[in-house]
């Protein structure tokens, strides 16, 4: 199996500081195979979350990238500002938005399932789990399930 790639990837993966293809696949979260593929040239009408993912590991704009491949893509737009009113919400209710907007773009992203915690049990209260964070930040899902779900409602409107 080649591990070259051509121009205008091998001059972009430099500019990156990526040195190889395997690289490359573990930057953008790709299989080998498929980036193997795609920067060789042999894989053709490769999917647009595929090219963005490599877009973003070479810090590339997706339609530039995109062109390499033969694809029209739309450059990202800017980043996300959330609405003044946000300032309005407590620090439990921004963790839930900030946590949607995360499933969101991994349902955009084309990710079915996702090995990372998208959780962040940092920001719920202490009496939630016990003053300690909970060991994995799944563990704030398993005191939902089994009904705790009043008593840290409770815990939350004591808090100053």
């Amino acid at each position: 199996m080649s591990t070259y790639a051509v121009e205008p990837w091998q001059t972009a993966m430099s500019q990156a500081g990526v040195s190889s293809i395997n690289q490359l696949a573990r930057k953008a979260g790709l299989s080998v195979e498929t980036v193997r593929r795609i920067v060789q040239g042999t894989r053709k009408a490769p999917q647009e979350a595929t090219i963005r993912r490599l877009a973003k590991a070479l810090h590339k704009g997706p339609s530039e990238v995109g062109k390499w491949v033969g694809l029209s893509l739309q450059e990202d737009e800017a980043p996300y500002t959330p609405p003044k009113e946000a300032s309005l919400l407590t620090l439990r209710e921004r963790a839930a938005v900030d946590e949607m907007i995360k499933l969101l773009a991994l349902n955009r992203m084309g990710a079915t399932q996702t090995t990372e915690p998208v959780t962040m049990p940092y920001l719920l209260p202490r009496e939630v789990y016990g003053g300690t964070p909970p060991p994995d930040p799944d563990d704030y899902g398993v005191y939902a399930q089994l009904g705790d779900v009043e008593a840290e409602q409770e815990a939350s409107q004591e808090m100053p």
